[in-house]
């Protein structure tokens, strides 16, 4: 059974809420409260503020295009077309993207629910009912589970370490299989939320770690991830040379003996190997992941690193 994400159970309140608002005060359109609420409602603060911004400033760009279009030729086709085009390219020219479906969806709903003397209210409601929708989401998201893309940056670093772990000593000792998806899937999250992350904290919303590079961070995962696909690559027979052996008893608590004779996949295979157990050592000790590795492996007598 998939479970519901937080997300979609504030999305869902944000709606009903909007929703709920808008006929308790009579406003013209629900609808355009609803559909503001659902786009304005983000995985974290950073991107709803964004969003709130650039769907504010779409809607009124939209209801200002709206109403001039229903002036000059309201429900005319040809004329819709021609200002949705106008629409995409004048915001696409002030690099508000964002708001581009929001004014699209405000200028046609004017152009196709026209009324015979279209005046500057049909604007001012289509604006006042896609605020109400906005402020609503934004007040969710904050006051329900507030999303820090800071916390969800670092339980990705650690997972991401946490399953490398596993996965090296699985390779190291020819056991299971190797689910490499798991680790990119982490990677991909890092991926989208260190740019919010970085906004969180020049808003200050979040304070800064001093003790985290999380560009590094997340460059040393992508690097660790690269070396472990290559390794999972090779058919050798995982022979390891005298450093890496040395470190692997220590981090593991394995009982392995390096080997005398190498052939050259061997080579090439501890040269990777060594990488990895480096930015595994660095990146656990970034991350205190110790006791985390011991409740996930309850066999291991000693969590490494």
């Amino acid at each position: 059974m998939v479970p519901v994400g937080m997300r979609t159970v504030k999305t869902a309140v944000a709606v009903g809420l909007g929703v709920f608002i808008a006929q308790a005060v009579n406003l013209q359109s629900p609808f355009f409260v609803a559909i503001a609420a659902i786009i304005t409602l983000q995985g974290n603060l950073v991107d709803s503020f964004g969003i709130a911004r650039d769907r504010m400033l779409g809607t009124i760009f939209g209801a200002l295009m709206g109403l001039g279009g229903a002036w000059l030729a309201p429900g005319n086709p040809f004329v819709v077309g021609i200002g949705v085009a106008l629409i995409i390219y004048i915001l696409n020219a002030l690099k508000w993207n964002r708001a581009i479906v929001i004014s699209s969806v405000v200028f046609v709903s004017m152009m196709v629910g026209y009324r015979e003397d279209p005046s500057p209210i049909d604007s001012l409601h289509r604006v006042l009912d896609t605020l109400v929708g906005i402020v609503v989401a934004v007040v969710v998201n904050f006051a329900i589970s507030r999303p820090y893309s800071r916390d969800r940056v670092v339980k990705s670093a650690t997972d991401a370490v946490l399953k490398s772990m596993s996965l090296v000593r699985k390779l190291i000792c020819q056991q299971g299989s190797f689910p490499l998806d798991d680790i990119a899937a982490e990677l991909d999250v890092l991926e989208r939320e260190l740019p919010a992350l970085k906004k969180e904290v020049k808003l200050h919303i979040v304070r800064a770690d001093s003790d985290k590079d999380f560009d590094k961070i997340k460059n040393q995962i992508d690097e660790l991830y690269q070396n472990i696909f290559l390794l999972a690559q090779l058919q050798c027979s995982r022979r390891l040379n005298i450093k890496n052996s040395e470190m692997v008893n220590r981090l593991y608590q394995l009982d392995t003996t390096p080997a005398v004779k190498m052939e050259e996949e061997d080579i090439v295979f501890n040269y990777h190997l060594g990488i990895i157990l480096d930015l595994l050592e660095e990146l656990s000790q970034t991350f205190d992941v110790r006791g985390q590795w011991q409740n996930q492996n309850p066999g291991e007598e000693q969590a490494p690193f």
